[in-house]
């Protein structure tokens, strides 16, 4: 009978030391790796490299005059998500 081996790790988010046995199901996000699928999802939006749209940032854009081609270069988006969210804007302030 074959003997595993893990990799012993701690995980960068809540610092509890935990063992990798297969790279191929263990919770990682590029190089780095985490003790669960809790610890994976918590991790801040900027390192997962999906953008989070704020109502309230792009309010706030629009409150300043910026369009929307302008909003979406800004936030890093498409200008579809902006649309949606310009929609949005129009409705509240009337």
């Amino acid at each position: 009978m074959k003997r595993v081996t893990g990799n012993e790790r701690t995980c960068p988010l809540c610092g509890n030391v935990f063992i990798t046995y297969d790279e191929e199901w263990a919770y990682k996000k590029g190089n780095t790796y985490y003790c669960s699928w809790h610890c994976l999802r918590t991790i801040p939006e900027k390192q997962r490299g999906r953008k989070s749209l704020k109502k309230d940032r792009i309010f706030k854009l629009f409150r300043e005059g910026k369009t929307q081609a302008e909003v979406a270069e800004i936030l890093g988006c498409k200008d579809s998500a902006i649309r949606y969210w310009a929609d949005r804007y129009r409705e509240e302030e009337g």
